[in-house]
């Protein structure tokens, strides 16, 4: 698949998948994680990979659109709004038949009802380390970085990737040691 197909089919997938639609992606909601591949059908383009090679497009493609969500944040609702994208089902990988891990679109619009005691800290995991060696590899590195949850830096769950000095995350960021 050649660079512009790739790109063609990832638009008409946040398409499909209406992350395009930031009004309701961003409406008013409890904590909420949006994939951005509902079903594996979707990728099927994406075959010939491999599916850590499909986490890595998948990854990329998310980040690149999570740059278009933030922006897309009403002002006056900064303050209490946290968007990322978490990347999930690392589990998957291991499997018989690898899947790819898999980017969702983390949206908090009520920060001070849904977060509580949820911070970030930056990461140093296997798995956080790869993710940002794919955001190195595709030219984002300096405009993302990549976080734990603190509650779950043992555990390398799941993995955020954040815009750098974003204001709507900035308050959940543990500070550097």
């Amino acid at each position: 698949m050649s660079p512009g197909e790739l790109e063609a089919h990832m638009r008409a997938l946040i398409h499909r998948e209406k992350l395009d639609d930031f009004d309701r992606l961003l409406a008013p909601r409890e904590l909420d994680e949006v994939p951005l591949v509902s079903r594996y059908k979707h990728i099927d383009s994406l075959a010939s990979l491999s599916a850590i090679q499909k986490s890595n497009v998948l990854a990329i493609w998310a980040a690149r659109h999570l740059i278009e969500v933030v922006a897309h944040v009403e002002p006056r609702r900064r303050s209490n709004t946290a968007v990322m994208v978490s990347i999930t089902r690392w589990e998957d990988l291991d499997d018989l038949v690898p899947e790819p891990a898999l980017p969702n679109f983390w949206i908090c619009t009520d920060k001070k009802r849904d977060l509580g005691a949820f911070r970030l800290t930056a990461g140093h995991s296997a798995r956080a380390q790869l993710v940002m060696e794919w955001l190195r590899d595709g030219g984002m590195d300096k405009k993302l970085a990549v976080y734990e949850s603190l509650a779950q830096a043992q555990k390398a769950g799941r993995i955020y990737i954040a815009l750098r000095g974003d204001s709507t995350i900035g308050d959940l960021v543990e500070p550097y040691d």
